[in-house]
């Protein structure tokens, strides 16, 4: 899997060009466009998380639906944009999950 990040500003795109059986899962919602022989799923998961010791608030569940790309041949392409304005950023991960949300900070209103 390639990924490549076009226009790094706060607009992002991320071009992901997909080997046959490979799988991308991203947030439904984000799928600008795709080329080639790529299967898609739609899933809905739900999760919960509660504080432990150190923490003592405990977070609501949380509700996504997720998209899952497979490629099917050897040519595949998958164009990706964020929901709401902003960057992109590739992490290579081995051995660990990531778990993104992103964060709307809303500017003060003055009184």
């Amino acid at each position: 899997m390639k990924v490549k990040i076009l226009n790094e500003r706060e607009s992002s795109i991320a071009r992901i060009l997909l080997r046959n059986d490979q799988t991308l899962i991203t947030q439904a919602g984000t799928l600008l466009a795709m080329r080639g022989d790529i299967g898609i799923n739609t899933t809905f998961r739900r999760s919960s998380a509660k504080g432990n010791s150190s923490n003592e608030r405990t977070i609501a569940s949380e509700s996504l639906f997720l998209t899952e790309f497979r490629g099917l041949d050897d040519k595949n392409e998958v164009w990706l944009a964020p929901g709401m304005i902003g960057n992109i950023v590739v992490h290579t991960i081995k051995n660990y999950k990531l778990v993104v949300f992103p964060l709307l900070i809303w500017p003060a209103m003055a009184p």
